[in-house]
C-alpha cells in the first residue's frame, strides 16, 4: 500500500513549493470550506476537460489503426 496524505499536508506542500491549490472542497464531506477563486477554477477546469477530450481523439485513432 502506498503512503497516504491528508489534504492539508498536500496543500501545505504545494504552498511551500509555490503552487496555488485552487480546488473546492465538497461540502457534503463535512469538511470546512477552503477559499478558492471560482472564476479561475472554471477556466482551468474547462482547459482540463478540453485536454482530456483531445486525448480521447488519439485513443480512437489508435484503436482504429490496430483493427
Amino acid at each position: 500500500m502506498g503512503i497516504q496524505h491528508t489534504i492539508h499536508e498536500v496543500r501545505d506542500r504545494l504552498e511551500k513549493d509555490g503552487v496555488k491549490a485552487n480546488i473546492p472542497v465538497n461540502p457534503r464531506n463535512g469538511r470546512r470550506q477552503i477559499p478558492y477563486d471560482e472564476e479561475e477554477y472554471k477556466v482551468m477546469r474547462s482547459a482540463v476537460e478540453r485536454f482530456n477530450s483531445w486525448l480521447k481523439t488519439f485513443r480512437r485513432a489508435i484503436i482504429r489503426y490496430e483493427e
